[in-house]
């Protein structure tokens, strides 16, 4: 802290005024380096410049002390006083609602403490309005002060917003004390601390000066986020939100909700205070908790805790792997070493102590206690070697690192800043010569040789090399130690008071500049006692003897305490000893300062060069003794005393002596001449010593015996009484002579005081002098309001000045001789500005004895005046501080008459000159009247009089209404001293008319006029703008418009009439994009982007235009977008073989770019300095903030890019491009930035360094400093994600340097159909996604927080830091490819997969965290998987496997699982699942009216066992606590009512790597029991060695996969079997076999399937089964998704009509590889057990697929149904008869029916199963024929059906049939996909039946069916 105060007051004491600076205006944030922050002083407060905030060296802002000596309204005016007036360059634009001003002040005062603004008109008219606020908070705390200037002298109807807590309550309301009238172009603002209270040191610190209503926080949550999440703030007046911080760290984005609310998202940060920053104010609030992102950086540990350059540093803590910067205590280290992601080495450079961090991408980490070793300092050199208090030193050296101290012979400096390790700069504080030292924590080192000017002090010889001569010089002076012009040994202060100084400049001996020595004072106070007030000094001059020389003392802690005194000079081109006897001081007050003014009352020459010397104070003389007592003529007294070394007077009775001399110091002998009685005087110097007792005896000597009256003033008539005044040729009053005086008798004489003093009365005649003691004098009145120079007792002595002939007396009035007036000549060698001063030199200041009472209204002063000159003739008349020259303010007026009197009335409302009057803080006292000013004095014609000057109360105008008014309306003015109104006029027309109602209200009709001024005369005007005269309605006319020039943006004023209606304004032809009509008469514009030209306003009646306006470009600054060409001077400047031209984007014509072309052969250090010129603003560095990011197109991969900034030193930083195209590079520029120096110009060089073969095409886009925030999706143009206008920023996201969002609700959503994109982070809002094409890609390189990710192309992550995916998203295909050290991806979400998750090496590990949930989705159209899991890397976590299943109803499949741990648990939403069980049973499974379990596993041992009808053939029943073992099949009963989705979920960490399946079993039993019976027969192969397995992956996997995927033993037959409710089918050697048509890629095990294998190799054994990653394959399919069926296949199925849970797959097979009997690679064995099903059989096995050899002759193939109790109609549904040859007639023959069906005509059976036939196991059978018969008719138990024609080839057919029973009959004719195209009821008769039915079909082949109450008929038609 030491160090930051060093700094700040370094910076202050080496201020200089800002050249060639934009002026001040609102708002003021006091951080912008191109603005003048000078401001003004008022009432004892100086003027400051902005500094470093102590808290945050970051920002800047105003510090303001108020001193002890300071005035009760001393404050400080915002603006420089040399320009504008004192203030803004335009008005503040206040409205009625829009009123407020914000100071954010910081302060040590208690609450209550009251704060003071002030608000003027700048044209010095005296208008003005002050608001007080009370502070609300402690001290030491900021607080955002709002004042309300709404008119009204009420308390405010608004709540005070800035004293508002924060709970919204307000606690206070503001004091309005005056009216504000806003049609007043109020443009000055001032403000005063602690109004009302004198100084007493207090510093106050000012950041904000606004206009408007600051921000006020309410409440944000969370309290706690991680970086990126969303920050919702509450409050109010969030209107023009410009920052967010969280911490002290900005946020990364923010979005402005609405006034009230912001959303803002923390970036790399801190815990702390939440700050929101407005273009008003800020406000903060505490308690936000940074939650640092996964991977950012923490410390644990340091050490070692302290260290010195060079020494090695280990720092410990977590995820250092990406560390890009480590610092000490804010110094970068030299070097460091990643070591670890837990490690870090680090080289100290030139560090300080403090803190270490670690930062990294994802944040930084902090640790304070290091301590820096620092070297131990080397002191080389320091200059000067000899200096003062408030004096600079330079000290240079080496090892200046972490210095606390610097001392001048022992004695601490006031303040020192560390410029560089090798120069400090300081400043002397008190102290003493010896060695200058510093320390620091190393050691001290010093240097012998300072010597110490002691501070300035009586007397003064300015030769002394140990004292501080420096002295102070104002109003144009200039001081300096100078050789004696004549004795050039000798050394004294030269003064020269050049051409411009001021005729009151004056040098102050002492340091009165910052930082004050002594307060600006002497070392000690002037010794003043009751004798000894006389100041001595020696003067050079070059003028004219008499030169006036004006000698001030005066009191540091209050400047009115003060006296001057006049000398003059008594040699030309020489030395003289001059006097100034301070006889009126008060010895009680203190003086510590001594001023001289060369010359005074004239202005500075080329000549007047002077020279000091001397200074000291003359100590009087003292008479001891003197003899003898009495004496006469020639008589010789001695006199005895002290100090009499040159006296230059002695004196007897006031009478001097005819000689004297000086013995010695100590003696005097004097010789009486013509003397008086009386006392002894003895003069030195000024200074006068009297002792009384002496008696004069002389002969006819006067004598004074008495006089009347005893007390007098000048001009007063005394009577003196004596003897022998016949003679007497003089008469003296306290030693000054009468002004007159007449001699009545020899005893009497009457006589009239001039200006005198109190003593004796001295009567002389030529003998002797006779005197008297006791008089009094009593001096005149000091002249004051109203001086009319006719009273006697008033002093009415003037000061002249500006050459010696400007003469001032009283004298007689020149037309009424009886009238007394005041006399000015001026003569030949006056000077143009010669005048008068109304006032006594040293009395008063030259002035009134009392403040001249000046208010808004009182500010008139009329004089009566005379002149000589022609009509026209110039007087000025000035108003001034008598102690403080520099505050004055001029009025002047002009004569309407020569040679008369007239009354001039002078304005200080509306000053010619000096400063604007201040009412409240200015102590006005001293009046000088300047006649002809301008014009040097005359030979004739130049003699003036004044009489009558006083101070007049003028009107005020407070108010007045109508504002709007035209032609004839009468309008109310109200204010104040009305009575002796005698013009009103608007707008500077003459009302028609007005009444004066009473003193404070006038009536008044208005003219034809303009808008302007409504304005009432008395003897003075009195004025109040914002009167809008309403112009008969007509086209609209420009008066003015101000300013002149404007960038866009920029307010105009535009001034004129008929603007109530206008429609449009416009500047050079472009129209104002807002423009706000204040009245009719006055408009308010923003100015687009457009050209020089006329300003234009149109109405409807037409328009009004005037020329001269001018558009100008602003200067090029951060961010700079190349679209702004219109607005902005976007043309570079060029370097070598660098051309650039802002040309259209290559990617997209909608934006511009910078294109730079490198011709080939072009120098490496070619380059373009952006924008050709400085930045508007320089880049606005701070520690943590020293990023500038660049959107870069490279044309190819590898290119360097320099980035080089110029200003105080230039810096530079070289990055490559990664790719070619765009892309974002980021110039981090810390390890180079020095932050006290400016930045602000920017050069590019692509290519540095290199020199290109062919001529290089690169693009520069937007420039921001930071990083780039979030590009939003704004959808504005198209769904091209490529197009640069559909995004925030301007430019698609293409890397990974940019946070992308995409909001829902946009015109368009995003489609990337082709290339690639990229970002960071990735936030897709709900009800938003991204389309990603075939083929295209989209890199993430941060997190995925939400979003769908839709369409087949890829989604990326490649980030070289840790990922995560948080909320919702789905995401088709994923593939994770991290480089090395980069970190995991972490599901902390949902995800939901649809494709396929790639690993794409051993740096991508997946992880779900423990709130994730990444779920493989599975649905009809496919089922996500994880792909094969490289070496290294992992999934870990729980994962959501789904299993979608094709088909509808209840039914068995064959699943299994891919998760580890998991139970039967998650399966029960798809299992019915009995009471009191967990796990299958035998309980009845309700509403189907069977029994059978829910769940089988099977056990090979167990396949010859019957242990009842529900469990046989190795299907066994899990128990409970059995689990979901991976690998291991199972048998399970879906259900579908309940789950209509029909998705399975397996919950759990998923299987990866090599993976062995459960042991496989073959057992041989001895006895073989048989299923139905109990007889013992040979054992069925077909039931023995099979073994149910399960997919033991997330993923497919591929049966014939090679490269070691499987290890599968010899004893199995290398094939499977699987199985589900749609069929059967094995797949063996590449060939496949099943119940239905082949599914896609037949080799391919579904995820979650389960299937058969079996060990055909006879024997009781067990064989191990193995598979790893490799087999995984990429290929989809499902459980039996049928395709295109093969040839030869029949495909039965057995249902229960209307009932689709009653329904069993069989398939009959013939195939050229297959033979009659068991091919086991083909065949496969009814697994199911016991339910509802049919077999075929072959050689007694029953077999639900069967394959035969090739189809030559006619097969049978029995048929074996098992019904389980289900009765009722049934049906066989049979296909597949399209694949084989047409001579091929397959038939169904029903034994029970006794009916053959012609299946190749009829595909569909219809049958009844009842009680007497439900256990006839082989009632039907299939009969394959060779022998092709194409037929007409259906044979039915010898019933036909027959059509005809047939085929048919008209609209009829007739169909003929016999019936057995009669009734209702239905026809139906179906087309061959089954659609019923016909349908016909008619009533069937016993026997044959015939009827005409209409078949207008298209050709094509039909099943005709007719349906009876006994049968059905069914036959083939075919049309053409």
């Amino acid at each position: 802290m030491k160090k930051l105060l060093s700094i700040t007051l370094f910076l202050l004491s080496f201020h200089a005024f800002p050249q060639g600076l934009e002026p001040l205006s609102l708002n003021i944030s006091w951080d912008k380096k191109s603005v003048d922050y000078s401001t003004d002083g008022i009432g004892g407060i100086d003027p400051t410049d902005p500094t470093a905030d102590p808290t945050d060296l970051s920002n800047k802002l105003l510090e303001i002390k108020k001193p002890a000596d300071a005035d009760e309204k001393a404050g400080l005016i915002f603006g420089n006083p040399d320009v504008n007036d004192g203030g803004f360059p335009e008005p503040i634009p206040f409205t009625e609602t829009e009123r407020f001003i914000t100071i954010r002040i910081y302060s040590t005062k208690p609450a209550g403490t009251p704060m003071m603004a002030k608000i003027e008109v700048g044209d010095n008219s005296g208008i003005f309005v002050e608001k007080e606020v009370l502070t609300t908070v402690g001290p030491n705390e900021w607080e955002n002060l709002v004042f309300d200037f709404g008119s009204g002298n009420q308390e405010s109807q608004i709540s005070n917003p800035g004293i508002s807590d924060k709970s919204g309550n307000n606690p206070n309301h503001l004091l309005n004390n005056l009216q504000t009238n806003f049609a007043n172009p109020y443009s000055k603002l001032s403000f005063f601390p602690d109004y009302g209270q004198p100084g007493d040191g207090t510093t106050y610190l000012i950041d904000n000066v606004s206009f408007g209503l600051p921000p006020t926080i309410y409440s944000f949550s969370p309290t706690s986020q991680t970086a990126g999440n969303p920050v919702t703030i509450l409050g109010k007046n969030f209107t023009g939100l410009t920052g967010v911080s969280f911490g002290g760290a900005p946020a990364a984005s923010f979005n402005l909700l609405n006034s009230n609310t912001i959303v803002a998202f923390p970036g790399v940060g801190f815990s702390g205070d939440v700050r929101v920053i407005t273009e008003v104010s800020s406000d903060t609030i505490a308690g936000f908790t940074f939650i640092a992102a996964p991977g950012s950086p923490t410390i644990s540990t340091i050490f070692p805790a302290s260290a010195s350059t060079g020494g090695v540093v280990s720092i410990n803590g977590t995820n250092f792997n990406t560390a890009t910067a480590v610092y000490f205590g804010g110094n970068a280290a030299a070097s460091f070493t990643v070591v670890s992601a837990t490690n870090i080495t680090a080289v100290i450079g030139s560090g300080s102590s403090g803190i270490v961090s670690v930062s990294n991408p994802n944040g930084v980490a902090i640790k304070p206690g290091f301590t820096f070793l620092a070297p131990t300092p080397v002191v080389s050199a320091f200059t000067p070697t000899s200096a003062g208090s408030g004096d600079t030193v330079s000290i240079t050296g080496s090892n200046f690192v972490d210095v606390d101290a610097v001392t001048f012979g022992g004695t601490p400096t006031a303040y020192f800043v560390v410029k560089s390790p090798t120069l400090i700069k300081t400043v002397v504080n008190t102290g003493t010569s010896g060695l200058v030292e510093i320390s620091n924590t190393g050691g001290t080192g010093s240097l012998a040789g300072f010597t110490f000017k002691a501070p300035i002090s009586l007397p003064i010889n300015f030769n002394s090399s140990t004292v501080d001569y420096k002295a102070t010089d104002f109003g144009g002076n200039i001081s300096t130690l100078a050789a004696d012009p004549i004795i050039p040994a000798n050394q004294a202060l030269r003064i020269s008071k050049p051409i411009g100084a001021r005729r009151w400049a004056w040098t102050t001996l002492g340091k009165d500049f910052a930082p004050k020595v002594n307060n600006g004072g002497l070392a000690s106070a002037i010794p003043f006692t009751a004798t000894n007030k006389v100041i001595t000094a020696r003067v050079y001059s070059p003028l004219p003897v008499g030169t006036q020389i004006v000698c001030k003392v005066a009191s540091v802690n209050n400047a009115s305490i003060n006296a001057e005194v006049k000398a003059f000079t008594t040699v030309q081109n020489g030395w003289s000893t001059l006097f100034w006897n301070f006889s009126s001081v008060n010895i009680a007050n203190s003086y510590q300062k001594i001023s001289f003014f060369m010359d005074y009352g004239n202005g500075g020459s080329a000549s007047s060069i002077f020279y000091l010397d001397d200074v000291a104070i003359v100590s009087a003389p003292g008479i001891n003794s003197f003899l003898p007592t009495t004496g006469s003529i020639g008589t010789t007294l001695t006199i005895k005393g002290t100090k009499f070394t040159g006296v230059t007077e002695v004196s007897l009775g006031s009478v001097p002596a005819a000689s004297f001399t000086v013995v010695n110091d100590t003696t005097i002998t004097a010789v009486l001449g013509l003397g008086a009685s009386g006392q002894v005087s003895v003069a030195r110097s000024g200074a006068t010593a009297t002792l009384a007792g002496f008696t004069f005896f002389g002969p006819g000597g006067a004598t004074v015996s008495s006089f009347l009256p005893t007390s007098a003033g000048e001009g007063t008539l005394v009577t003196i009484t004596g003897t022998n005044f016949l003679s007497a040729n003089g008469v003296s009053f306290g030693g000054t002579p009468a002004a007159s005086f007449n001699i009545v008798n020899g005893n009497t004489i009457t006589a009239i005081p001039a200006t005198g003093s109190s003593g004796s009365i001295s009567v002389n005649n030529p003998i002797g002098i006779g005197s008297l003691p006791g008089f009094t004098f009593i001096p005149k009145a000091p002249i004051s309001f109203p001086i009319t120079w006719d009273n006697p007792t008033t002093d009415y002595s003037t000061e002249p000045f500006g050459g010696a002939n400007m003469i001032s007396s009283p004298d007689v009035d020149p037309l009424i001789p009886t009238n007394k007036v005041l006399k000015l000549v001026k003569g030949i060698g006056a000077q143009d500005s010669a005048g008068v001063s109304l006032g006594k030199f040293g009395i008063h200041n030259g002035g009134f004895p009392t403040e001249i009472q000046l208010t808004p209204s009182n500010r008139f002063v009329k004089v009566r005046f005379y002149s000589p000159r022609p009509i026209g003739s110039t007087v000025r008349l000035r108003m001034e501080q008598g102690n403080n020259p520099a505050l004055y303010s001029e009025a002047q007026v002009v004569t309407t008459l020569q040679n008369g009197w007239e009354i001039l009335v002078f304005d200080f409302g509306n000053i010619i000159g000096g400063r604007p009057i201040n009412y409240s803080s200015v102590k006005y006292n001293k009046l000088t009247i300047f006649p002809d000013y301008g014009n040097p004095g005359a030979a004739s014609a130049n003699t003036y009089f004044v009489d009558n000057v006083e101070l007049g109360n003028g009107p005020l105008i407070s108010s007045f209404s109508p504002i709007s008014a035209a032609t004839g309306t009468t309008v109310t003015i109200n204010g104040e001293n009305f009575a002796a109104a005698n013009a009103v006029n608007f707008g500077g027309v003459a009302a028609t008319s007005f009444t004066v109602v009473n003193n404070n209200q006038i009536t008044a009709t208005v003219g034809a006029g303009f808008s302007g001024n409504v304005e009432v005369t008395t003897f003075g005007n009195g004025s109040r703008a914002g009167f809008d005269w309403i112009a008969p309605p007509g086209p609209p006319s420009i008066s003015s418009f101000t300013p002149n020039s404007a960038f866009s943006g920029g307010l105009v004023t535009i001034n004129g009439s008929n603007f109530n209606t206008v429609t449009n304004v416009s500047f050079g032809g472009t129209s104002s994009p807002s423009f706000t009509v204040i009245n009719s008469s006055v408009i308010k514009a923003i100015v687009g982007p457009g050209t020089s030209g006329s300003v234009s306003v149109t109405n409807s009646f037409g328009s009004g235009s005037v020329s001269g306006f001018t558009f100008k470009k602003k200067p090029i600054s951060l961010p700079i977008n190349w679209n702004d060409f219109a607005t902005v001077e976007l043309v570079s400047g060029d370097i070598g073989q660098v051309v650039s031209t802002l040309i259209a984007d290559p990617l997209d014509n909608l934006n511009t770019v910078l294109q730079l072309t490198k011709s080939s052969g072009g120098a490496g250090g070619s380059g373009t300095f952006l924008g050709n010129s400085p930045l508007a603003d320089p880049v606005p560095f701070s520690f943590g903030n020293t990023i500038i990011s660049v959107r870069f197109y490279s044309p190819v991969v590898g290119l360097p890019v320099l980035l080089r900034l110029d200003g105080t030193a230039p810096i530079e930083k070289l990055v490559t491009s990664t790719k070619v195209g765009w892309q974002i590079l980021t110039f981090d520029f810390s390890a180079v930035i020095n932050f006290s120096h400016i930045y602000n110009k920017l050069l590019v060089f692509p290519g540095y360094n290199t020199v290109p073969g062919t001529t290089q095409v690169s693009y520069v886009g937007d420039i921001i400093f930071g990083n780039f925030s979030t590009n939003n999706w704004i959808g504005a143009a198209s769904s091209n994600f490529l197009t640069g206008s559909n995004w925030s920023l301007g430019f698609p996201p293409t890397d990974c340097n940019i946070n992308v969002q995409i909001n829902a609700g946009t015109a368009f959503s995003p489609v990337l159909s082709v290339g690639s994109g990229g970002a960071g982070n990735v936030d897709i809002k709900i009800g938003a996604s991204l389309m990603i094409g075939a083929g295209a890609t989209f890199s993430v390189c941060g997190n995925i927080i939400n979003g769908d990710f839709v369409g087949p192309g890829t989604v990326v992550l490649n980030g070289s830091d840790p990922q995560t995916f948080s909320g919702n998203q789905t995401v088709n295909n994923i593939t994770i490819n991290k480089p090395p050290a980069s970190g995991m991806v972490t599901v902390n979400g949902t995800t939901r997969v649809k494709g396929v998750a790639t690993l794409s090496n051993a740096n991508s590990s997946l992880v779900v965290g423990g709130s994730g949930n990444l779920i493989l989705t599975s649905d009809a159209t496919g089922t996500g998987s994880i792909a094969a899991i490289p070496a290294g890397a992992s999934v870990s976590g729980n994962v959501t496997q789904q299993r979608y299943f094709t088909g509808t109803g209840d039914g068995w499949f064959l699943l299994g699982t891919p998760i580890q741990g998991g139970n039967f648990s998650q399966w029960t939403d798809n299992i019915y699942m009995a009471a009191g069980t967990s796990l299958g049973g035998n309980q009845g499974v309700i509403p189907l009216g069977i029994q059978h379990s829910t769940i089988f596993d099977y056990d090979d041992a167990f396949h010859y066992l019957t242990f009842d009808t529900v469990q046989k053939r190795g299907w066994r029943v899990p128990v409970s606590g059995n689990m979901l073992i991976p690998g291991k099949g199972f048998r399970v009963w879906l259900k579908s009512y309940s789950a209509p989705t029909r998705t399975l979920d397996n919950v759990g960490p998923i299987t990866s790597g090599s993976f062995n399946f459960p042991t496989l079993y073959r057992t041989e039993q001895i006895n073989c029991q048989p299923n139905l019976s109990p007889q013992t027969q040979p054992c069925d192969e077909s039931f023995r060695g099979w073994n149910l397995l399960a997919n033991p992956y997330p993923s497919a996997i591929d049966w014939d996969a090679t490269g070691g995927a499987w290890t599968k033993p010899a004893s199995m037959l290398n094939g499977f079997w699987r199985w589900n409710k749609a069929g059967y089918g094995v797949y063996s050697g590449g060939t496949y076999a099943g119940t239905g048509p082949a599914p896609v890629n037949p080799n391919v095990i579904a995820s979650g399937q389960g299937f058969f294998v079996k060990l055909q190799t006879p024997g009781t054994y067990t064989a191990i089964l193995s598979v790893d990653e490799n087999a995984k394959s990429s290929s989809t399919n499902s459980f039996l998704r049928t395709v295109t069926s093969t040839a030869n296949n029949l495909y039965i199925t057995l249902e229960k009509n209307g009932l689709t849970d009653y329904n069993f797959i069989n398939s009959v097979r013939f195939d050229e590889n297959a033979t009659d009997g068991k091919d086991l690679q083909m065949d496969v064995p009814n697994l199911t057990g016991s339910g509802f099903y049919f077999t075929t059989s072959v050689e007694n096995e029953q077999m639900v697929i069967n394959s035969f050899g090739p189809l030559t002759e006619t097969k049978i193939v029995p048929i074996q149904t098992q019904f389980m109790g289900s009765l009722g109609m049934h049906r066989f549904i049979l296909s597949g008869l399209e694949s084989f040859p047409p001579d091929v007639v397959v038939y169904l023959k029903d034994h029970w029916a006794e009916n053959m069906e012609n299946i190749s005509e009829n595909p569909t059976y219809s049958f009844e199963v009842n009680p007497s036939n439900i256990n006839m196991i082989n009632r039907f059978e299939l009969i394959f024929s060779t022998d092709g018969v194409t037929s007409n008719k259906s044979v039915l138990n010898g019933n036909q059906l027959i059509l005809n024609p047939n085929p048919a080839n008209s609209k009829q057919v007739l169909l003929s049939f016999y019936s057995n029973q009669p009734g209702k009959a239905k026809v139906q004719i179906s087309d061959i996909l089954g659609k019923v195209v016909v349908q016909s009821d008619f009533n069937a008769a016993l026997g044959k039946n015939q009827t005409q039915l209409d078949v207008n079909l298209p050709s094509g082949i039909y099943h005709v069916k007719v349906t009876t109450a006994t049968k059905e008929f069914i036959e083939r038609l075919m049309v053409r």
